[in-house]
């Protein structure tokens, strides 16, 4: 794997809950990449001002979901909370391992050793050991680490590992029967164990 599949599209944003939902109705919608263009240029089904913006974020979500079946993108459609936010957690650690490997290594670790909150320096010191695997050559500027960070902590807060992004207080995380099954039906049980946790 390299470190550009380890970090995944973490920089196009966190679980963009109010697109996501759009576009997995679009992705089950369209029949040509023409169709595409014109939801997201021509109609503007996410509502942006800018129209590159649009396409960047519909992208990263349609990325994130092209690693799962139409039922589960069916189910990202219509979802209720909190398994809309489950679903599209479980999309996002698997197009980003970093994101996996910061619930394992911080998330539970902090919980672990009965520390109440995570913090913001956490996610530079796992950046860090990133860079002295790779002498000090990373893919990404330190502006563009900064974002991934602030995008993963906010996807923390919105799927709810942290109470909000400022405070970052730990809070259990159960997985739904309905999210684990549509993740186990597509071949993916392993993102099951790495979501789930409890203080």
């Amino acid at each position: 794997m390299t470190l550009k599949q380890y970090f995944g599209d973490l920089n196009g944003g966190s679980l963009l809950l109010a697109d996501a939902r759009h576009v997995a109705a679009l992705m089950l919608q369209m029949n040509s990449e023409e169709d595409w263009q014109y939801a997201l240029k021509d109609q503007n089904i996410l509502q942006r001002k800018s129209i590159p913006t649009a396409l960047r974020t519909a992208a990263t979500i349609r990325k994130r979901l092209s690693y799962f079946d139409k039922s589960y993108i069916e189910a990202v459609a219509h979802a209720d909370s909190p398994d809309y936010q489950q679903l599209l957690m479980a999309t996002l650690v698997k197009d980003s391992p970093i994101v996996a490997d910061f619930l394992d290594l911080y998330v539970r670790e902090t919980a672990r050793i009965y520390k109440p909150a995570i913090t913001k320096d956490m996610w530079w010191e796992h950046v860090d050991v990133l860079r002295r695997r790779a002498e000090g050559d990373l893919p990404y500027s330190d502006s563009t680490i900064e974002k991934m960070g602030k995008n993963l902590f906010r996807a923390l807060a919105e799927s709810g590992y942290i109470d909000s992004v400022r405070n970052k207080q730990l809070q259990h995380v159960y997985i739904s029967p309905m999210v684990k099954c549509l993740i186990e039906q597509n071949g993916h049980s392993e993102l099951v164990e790495k979501i789930e946790w409890t203080l």
